[in-house]
């Protein structure tokens, strides 16, 4: 505190800048929590959990790990104020590596080499995980989206491509020497957070989001952030991960409630489905005619409340176990599938390549 007075104090500013200003700082901090919300990198831990009791132990680790690595972080800035403003002769260039700089400083030159090595480490793991899942967006949700069918060779090709790309764009990136790593960082986490975490939320708990929807909230909350990280006038009064953010959650909502379809009424006839659909948020209906009406919107499905009237789960007594073959059946080509059915018991086998 003899160095900066207002080191521990949360208010500070509050007197100068009055409490409007220092609400939106406030809340600018705060909002690097939203941007866990949408970074690939770490739902994917989480996807590749094994079952759902393992994500309690999940919560638990990575909430830990957190709260050690903020407070650490913390505690890293202000000893680096206190050490580096009491020594004049040795100045801190460059604030972001005040961590090497008291690790060399602090430490044994052996202990320091390990501190080194544990912040590369850190960078490799964190910039592999990235690639890893920007390489498989452009497999999996690209290309395979259009249309098109690979074998597993053409989609192991076509992830190192993804890969090499990414990895040219961000050295290019990189070049730029007056960019701080910081500022970076900020830009990124606030564009993954405002494009993916309203959506991520929202299919959670609100299983009437649409496709619609989710796509015109991505949009909506990449481009709020690139626009608004772009102008220093709104950059420097609000972080931009605030407004991206929220226009992302409103622009799903809206675009869902105002665009979606929802069945509301199911008629059998000898030949059809007469199926009535109410369209967005006004009273307009219609009734179609269809062969086959499929409801595979989940166990509280609508479409299965409306065809079974009522209670539609009912049991079966029956089981069902899949398990991961380690080849292909005898006398199945590539991508075949068999099924094999008895009296009480079925076994279905497919290609995991198809």
């Amino acid at each position: 505190t003899s160095v900066n007075p207002d080191a521990f104090n949360l208010f500070a500013g509050f007197g100068e800048k009055g409490a409007f200003w220092w609400t939106l700082g406030i809340v600018s901090t705060a909002a690097w929590g939203l941007g866990y919300f949408g970074q690939p990198h770490i739902i994917v831990r989480f996807m590749a959990l094994r079952s759902a009791k393992e994500a309690v132990v999940a919560r638990r680790v990575s909430l830990i790990w957190m709260i050690l690595t903020a407070v650490g972080a913390i505690l890293t800035a202000l000893i680096g104020i206190a050490y580096f403003a009491g020594d004049p002769a040795l100045p801190l260039d460059d604030p972001e590596t005040v961590f090497l700089l008291l690790s060399r400083i602090f430490f044994h030159p052996f202990v320091a080499g390990l501190v080194l090595a544990a912040v590369l480490a850190a960078i490799m793991s964190t910039m592999s995980s990235q690639l890893v899942v920007c390489s498989s967006a452009l497999v999996e949700d690209l290309y395979n989206m259009v249309g098109r069918k690979s074998t597993a060779k053409q989609q192991l090709v076509l992830g190192r491509l993804g890969v090499l790309v990414v990895a040219i764009i961000a050295g290019l990136m990189a070049l730029d020497q007056n960019s701080a790593i910081l500022e970076l960082v900020a830009f990124a986490w606030a564009g993954f957070g405002a494009a993916f975490g309203p959506l991520v939320i929202l299919s959670l708990y609100w299983r009437k989001l649409t496709a619609t929807g989710a796509l015109a909230g991505m949009v909506a909350g990449a481009v709020t952030v690139f626009v608004w990280g772009s102008i220093d006038a709104l950059h420097s009064v609000m972080y931009e991960i605030v407004p991206g953010f929220l226009l992302n959650l409103a622009v799903a909502i809206v675009v869902t409630v105002g665009f979606d379809t929802t069945p509301v009424a199911i008629e059998q006839t000898p030949n059809k489905a007469l199926v009535a659909l109410k369209h967005g948020a006004s009273d307009a209906t219609s009734v179609e005619e269809f062969d086959l009406v499929v409801g595979a919107d989940g166990l509280r499905s609508t479409v299965r409340r409306l065809a079974f009237d009522g209670d539609h789960l009912v049991p079966v007594n029956a089981m069902v176990c899949a398990f991961q073959m380690r080849g292909q059946l005898p006398g199945l080509a590539e991508n075949e599938s068999a099924i094999v059915a008895e009296p009480g018991r079925a076994l279905w086998n497919s290609d995991p390549s198809s």
